[in-house]
């Protein structure tokens, strides 16, 4: 291909295009401008008048029902189109004007889904849904009819499942079994200086904000939780206490380690609080 050369077009409609095409070859005109303002020549209108005598062409429609019953109309790998797969057997929009619009609205009352309406009536599930709405009801959400629930419980009537289910996944990670069993620690109780009191002091320390992710407690939408460092219920210190949101304080059980040194370094750059390198408070007795 040549170099991309821009002219404009000899048709005169201002507008540029490239020399050559892709093949290589030299053009003047945009696509199809060409023919503009220029009409056939008589002698080419006789030829095409000779071709056409004693012929008489179908209608479009006529053309279409018979590809359609000898399916040589292919389109996406199908004898028939999708759309007038879709319409066969059904009724027009003359047609559809004139369906009683109460037996429409009782039927979807009683619990009958909308593709279940336009099976008895031929109509596609889109028209009654439009007609629905048209009158004022309120449509239903769920995919399944009042109808299909009573079907699916008489076929799960007597078959515990679910129950049998639960009971082999709970069996497998309660207590001992569960990868983060820590001996037991979540049945201990909490030291008695562990109260609201003390709790409203370190969401106020904090600024009322994550010190893990830094959201705010007005965007949790309900107050922050109090996180034990060290994970020692009874150590209750502002030393070895932060605010975390609900979803940090889950994450925060997990790889325990990291995330004790992790409070840590936060709290004693803001505050300026100790700790040894074993991971205990070290508390000066003169600030106290």
């Amino acid at each position: 291909m040549k170099n991309k050369e821009m002219i404009l077009c000899t048709c005169g409609c201002g507008q540029s295009r490239n020399k050559f095409d892709k093949r290589g070859r030299e053009r003047k005109y945009i696509n199809f401008h060409g023919w503009k303002g220029k009409k056939h020549s008589e002698k080419t209108k006789k030829l095409l008048r000779e071709q056409r005598l004693g012929k008489k062409y179908p209608k479009a429609s006529e053309t279409r029902k018979r590809l359609i019953k000898e399916s040589k109309v292919k389109v996406f790998g199908h004898g028939i189109s999708p759309i007038t797969r879709g319409m066969l057997g059904k009724k027009n929009s003359h047609e559809i004007k004139k369906l009683d619009k109460n037996f429409i609205k009782k039927q979807y009352l009683l619990g009958y889904s909308c593709d279940d309406i336009g099976k008895k009536l031929g109509v596609c599930n889109a028209t009654i849904t439009n007609r629905l709405v048209k009158m004022g009801v309120k449509i239903r959400h769920n995919y399944r009819s009042e109808i299909t629930k009573k079907k699916i419980s008489k076929m799960e009537r007597g078959k515990n499942f679910r129950e049998k289910i639960r009971k082999k996944l709970l069996g497998r990670y309660i207590g001992e079994k569960n990868p983060n069993w820590q001996g037991g620690i979540s049945f201990e109780p909490y030291d008695k200086l562990f109260n609201n009191k003390f709790k409203r002091a370190i969401r106020k320390r904090d600024n009322y904000i994550c010190l893990k992710c830094g959201k705010h407690q007005e965007k949790e939408k309900r107050t922050l939780s109090i996180h034990h460092i060290n994970y020692d219920k009874k150590l209750t210190i502002p030393q070895n206490c932060c605010a975390v949101c609900r979803g940090c304080n889950s994450e925060v059980n997990f790889n325990r380690e990291h995330w004790t040194k992790f409070f840590q370094s936060l709290l004693s750059e803001k505050y300026g609080y100790q700790y040894s390198k074993e991971e205990e408070v070290i508390i000066n007795i003169k600030n106290v």
